[in-house]
């Protein structure tokens, strides 16, 4: 990850400043000078805000690095541009801050934040979640915001976090770093796998055993069964018996079988020598009824031949029948038309009357026409008479209006002409506000002065209290520490005195008299000393006291860390306090007072008090200058629009009056054209529709008469000539029907029949189908019952009838024999079947179970190896890929290591610190130093040193992780202080080793006030303070 740009608005000392990263692209190493709490710092707190949301010591809130100065109206933004991996992202954050609203009351801004890159189609993508923005940042640089500065940021007073941190919290770093997890979850995956073998071979095994159980064995087969080999073989055994039998059964059911079927086939004989006996007899039976029917199939015979000839008749009796109809209709036809031809004469008797009428009532209509004619264009003269009086009426409505707006508006100017008046001696009186407004602003900017320096004060004594509380719990742990290595001395001291005593009572037991003391030499031991241990002293051994001892220097070691963290938080309370009292002493000479910092508040209520009053006064004041001031304005615009208007009406009122005088002139004139008959248009109307009525009703009266005249002759002479024609057609008829009439007497007197019994038959036609069908049947039944008959002569010819019963009972009883024996052969054969089939299964599932087994040895082995199980140190493979990773860094750290301290100090990997713990990680680190001869602990060394580890292992990570595909990619480090803690020599062989990487695209930035670094840094960005905010300078020397 490397920044490119870091915008910083309100957040610190910063109003709106920009750092830009890329003039330092050709020189990554640059320095960040400036005075104390000139906002150096605050540049990583924005970048490491803006990456994760906190800021770098974690010390201040994201909302307590609003700046002071910043209005109400202001945001605090933070926006850093950066670059990893050839990609470039924009990520904002607006943290959340309390302020006053304009009600007095207090509002919050709420936090925003946004991260911008473009995606995979090019197309710019955008996340506002904060949790999605964490999660983003973090699987891209595979690090969170502790580990971020741990070894890209070193914040001031942190940076031993990562050389102090224990094997763990390293672990956890790397992990991120290095992309170690896939390692880890490959284990997890390796174990789950182990644990689901394991499952389904249990469960395969299970499944065995249960189906195992459905082969009932006897007592000497379950005491022969020992293995699942033995199982196999008894069952193998018991299905070969079982086969044998089942087969020797299967011949005796063939041979019982064939004597069946012989049974069954001599019954099967005689019941179709039964059924022959039986159908001839029935036969016989149906003869004799055959012949007693022969007389009445006779007559039905006869009946058939009469229905046949009336089936012939039938289309000629029905001729005659509508021929006589068809006379009928004409004739009654003929009588009809006679019928219409009367009435049609008498309404052409009723018309002509009508007619006549008509012609007397023409003359009176030719007159009414006339009178229509003169007088309906004198409807539109009364329009126009109406439209000219309704206008004269309206001009003169017009002019009383337009006569008393002019008075109205005349009576409006004199009154708007005094309000101007007395405003502008109102604002006469207020004079000029410029004065009392600057007089305001510069109480305004006091304020703002006096509360920066409020905050600043507030915030040194919460950083004061915060120390105190701190040191207060540091001097705890220190008082609880001492008591710790004074009960872990004591106890050293304890097993020490009781190992040595267990010694001495061994080597006493072993004097013998004649031999030398081992300790005084003497051969003589008249009075062996024995001391006296209790019981559950006497098993120490030399292993319990060195680890007594070994907890015993631990504690002493933490207790050394302790007070020496306890100088430090000291230190920072004192800062605190002086920073504190400096804060105050600047208030005081500002502003001329000698307050406390318990009477500074009250102070500030009272100035702001004060402010208030007056600006309320000056609020008020000019509030009413400028309502007088509009109200003036609005009072001249009104005053130009009333004089405007009280011109226009004047011209209204003359032109109203000239258009009045002319349109009584017209209407006079119009009058003396209307009709004298008619007063009104009214009257004309109603007289015109009278005579209009009147006319188009004899119209419609004379135009119906015509038609009707007209219809009344045209059917007249269409009656005459149906008539005609109907009366022609009635002779055709008629001599038609006479000629049929004969044809049907000739075919009566033939069959000796009358036309009324014709017809009788005619209408019974409907039974010479049933009859036809029952004759034809009779016939058919007799030459089948013949037939049938000589067939069975044949069959039957000389043999008896046979006895059934007996032959039925003979092979009932082979049917029952043959089906228990079917039953059992059944039962038998199912149970072999069964057991090969259970054999065949288990078969099936021990071959499977034989190989889930081998497969799991040998997941179960690979698990072991990956977990550590079978290695002595209990290394996993994840914390061995690990602890080989930071070798490499141990390495490269120490070769940095070497150089500064010139050969004195190198790294090593702790040995014994953790083994035969479950949290064993290898990763636990100490110093070797040469000039003691030893390895020490790194939380040994003192600050300048500390400094001097870190740094080195820093840039080692870095370097480290540079080399290695796919992790992360750490080219930018930033250190924040510290080298003022390094003597001469060792600033300038850090500075040398620094300058060493830029050959390595590493950018590095430092923050420091250390004389020496900025003669030796030509690249540099100056923060400088002006009256509590800050801005930036670059400086490139040549």
């Amino acid at each position: 990850m490397r920044p490119l740009k870091l915008t910083m608005q309100n957040f610190g000392p910063y109003r709106n400043e920009t750092v830009d990263f890329t003039q330092f692209e050709n020189v990554p190493l640059f320095l960040i000078s400036g005075k104390t709490g000139s906002g150096k710092t605050t540049i990583f707190d924005g970048i490491c805000y803006a990456l994760f949301g906190e800021t770098s010591g974690n010390e201040r809130t994201p909302q307590q690095m609003r700046s002071s100065f910043a209005q109400v109206r202001e945001k605090t933004v933070v926006q850093l541009k950066f670059e990893h991996q050839g990609k470039e992202y924009t990520v904002t954050r607006e943290p959340k801050y309390d302020y006053v609203n304009a009600k007095g009351g207090t509002s919050s801004h709420q936090a925003k934040q946004s991260l911008k890159y473009d995606g995979v189609n090019g197309e710019e993508e955008t996340l506002t979640k904060t949790s999605d923005i964490k999660s983003f940042i973090e699987d891209l640089l595979h690090l969170n915001a502790k580990q971020f500065t741990q070894i890209v940021l070193l914040p001031q007073q942190q940076f031993r976090k990562f050389l102090a941190a224990d094997s763990a919290d390293k672990e956890n770093v790397l992990r991120q770093v290095f992309g170690t997890e896939i390692f880890e979850k490959w284990t997890e995956q390796i174990k789950t796998e182990v644990r689901e073998l394991s499952k389904q071979a249990e469960q395969q095994r299970a499944n065995l055993e249960v189906l195992k159980q459905n082969v009932i064995l006897t007592d000497d087969e379950r005491k022969a069964v020992r293995t699942n080999q033995d199982w196999f073989a008894v069952v193998d055994e018991k299905i070969a018996r079982n086969q044998q039998f089942v087969t020797d059964q299967r011949k005796i059911l063939d041979h019982d079988n064939e004597k069946l079927q012989q049974s069954r086939k001599q019954l099967d004989n005689a019941k179709q020598l039964k059924k022959a006996f039986d159908e001839r007899h029935q036969l016989e039976q149906e003869r004799m009824m055959l012949e007693q029917q022969n007389e009445e199939i006779k007559q039905k015979g006869q009946e058939i031949t009469l229905l046949e000839w009336a089936q012939s008749q039938r289309a000629l009796i029905m001729k005659v029948s509508q021929q006589r109809t068809a006379v009928t209709d004409v004739d009654q036809r003929i009588k009809d038309a006679e019928k219409d031809l009367d009435r049609l004469k008498e309404e052409q008797h009723q018309q002509q009357k009508v007619y006549d009428e008509l012609e007397k009532q023409a003359p009176e209509i030719a007159k009414l026409t006339t009178n229509m004619q003169r007088l309906k264009p004198k409807l539109d003269l009364y329009t126009e008479v109406q439209a000219a009086q309704q206008s004269l009426q309206d001009a003169q409505h017009q002019l009383e209006q337009v006569t008393q707006k002019t008075a109205s508006l005349k009576e409006n100017l004199a009154e708007k002409e005094r309000q101007l008046k007395a405003n502008q001696a109102q604002l006469q009186q207020i004079g000029d506000l410029t004065n009392l407004n600057d007089d305001l602003n510069q109480r305004k900017l006091q304020l703002n002065q006096l509360d920066h320096h409020l905050e600043r004060l507030e915030q040194l004594n919460r950083d004061k209290t915060t120390s105190a509380q701190k040191l207060a719990a540091m001097d705890q742990a220190v008082a609880s520490q001492r008591k710790a290595v004074a009960v872990l001395s004591d106890r050293a001291n304890e097993l020490q005195n009781y190992f040595a005593q267990n010694q001495i009572n061994f080597y006493v037991k072993q004097l013998t008299p004649g031999k030398a003391c081992p300790i005084c030499g003497s051969t003589e031991h008249p009075h062996p000393a024995e001391i006296e241990v209790p019981v559950e002293m006497q098993a120490i051994k030399e292993a319990d006291v060195r680890q007594a001892q070994a907890k015993y220097t631990q504690a002493a070691q933490k207790l050394s860390q302790l007070e020496e963290q306890q100088s430090e938080f000291q230190q920072q309370v004192q800062a605190a306090q002086q920073a504190l009292n400096d804060e105050l002493q600047k208030l005081n000479q500002e502003n001329q007072t000698d307050l406390s910092f318990g009477e500074i508040s009250d102070w500030r209520q009272k100035r702001e008090r004060d402010f208030q009053t007056r600006k309320q006064g000056y609020d008020e004041t000019k509030t009413r200058q400028s309502q007088l001031t509009a109200q003036s304005t609005a009072l001249s615009q009104q005053q130009t629009e009333l004089q405007n208007q009280f011109d226009k009406m004047q011209q209204l009122k003359v032109t109203a009056e000239r258009k009045a005088a002319e349109l009584d002139a017209q209407v006079k004139t119009q009058q003396k054209l209307l009709p004298a008959e008619f007063k009104t248009k009214a009257e004309l109307e109603n007289q015109l529709k009278q005579w209009q009525t009147q006319i188009e009703k004899f119209t419609t009266a004379q135009t119906a008469n015509a038609n009707e005249m007209q219809q009344v002759k045209e059917q007249h002479i269409v009656f005459q000539t149906q008539s005609k024609q109907l009366i022609e057609r009635l002779h055709e008829l008629s001599h038609e029907l006479n000629q049929t009439e004969h044809d049907l007497e000739a075919e009566l007197q033939k069959q000796n029949e009358t036309e009324p019994q014709l017809r009788n038959l005619i209408s019974t036609l409907h039974r010479l189908p049933p009859l036809r069908t029952e004759v034809d049947e009779y016939r058919q039944k007799v030459r089948s019952n013949a037939d049938q008959l000589a067939k069975l002569n044949e069959v039957i010819g000389k043999q008896e009838l046979p006895k059934i019963d007996q032959l039925q009972i003979q092979v009932d009883d082979l049917e029952n024999k043959l089906r228990g024996m079917q039953i059992k052969w059944g039962e038998q054969n199912a149970q072999l079947q069964s057991l090969k089939q259970i054999k065949h299964q288990a078969s099936k599932m021990w071959d499977a179970y034989q190989k889930q087994q081998q497969h799991l040895d040998e997941v179960a082995e690979l698990s072991q190896i990956v977990s550590g199980g079978t290695s002595e140190n209990k290394l996993g493979l994840e914390r061995f890929v690990l602890r080989e990773y930071f070798k490499e860094v141990l390495e490269v750290a120490t070769q940095i290591l070497e150089k500064i301290t010139d050969g004195r100090y190198s790294f090593v990997l702790q040995q014994n610190a953790e083994r035969n713990t479950a949290r064993q990680t290898g990763l636990g680190i100490d110093v070797y130093d040469d000039e003691a001869g030893q390895t020490r602990s790194v939380h040994t060394l003192s600050g300048g040193e500390s400094f001097i580890a870190a740094l080195a292992l820093a840039l080692a990570l870095g370097e480290v992780i540079q080399r290695q595909n796919g992790g992360t990619e750490i080219d930018t480090l930033f250190i924040d202080e510290g080298f003022g803690s390094l003597d001469e020599d060792a600033l300038a062989t850090a500075m040398e080793t620094l300058r060493t990487l830029e050959g390595k695209n590493r950018m590095i930035g430092i923050i420091s006030h250390v004389r020496e670094l900025h003669a030796q840094i030509p690249d540099q960005i100056n923060v400088i303070a002006h009256e509590g905010q800050s801005h930036l300078k670059y400086r490139h020397e040549g």
